[in-house]
């Protein structure tokens, strides 16, 4: 880490999740965004029918297993 800030990562925390999270967004057409401002993140925005914007998820950091135990949905 960096600065002493807890959310500043020298390498990305959730590599260890992209090789799960990359194919399921390709499947369902999503983009993921990785970065925030410099911050490493994981973010997602979910989509109506019509492409009108509905939610946006930020997955939790990867605990030391590697799991993420929950989404924090932003309406």
């Amino acid at each position: 880490m960096s600065g002493g800030d807890p959310f500043v990562f020298q390498s990305d925390p959730y590599d260890v999740i992209d090789s799960v999270l990359a194919p399921w967004a390709s499947k369902h057409a999503i983009k993921v965004a990785k970065l925030d401002r410099e911050y490493h993140v994981r973010s997602v925005w979910v989509f109506d029918r019509l492409g009108d914007a509905r939610a946006q998820m930020w997955l939790e950091l990867p605990n030391a297993q590697g799991e993420v135990l929950r989404l924090i949905p932003l309406a």
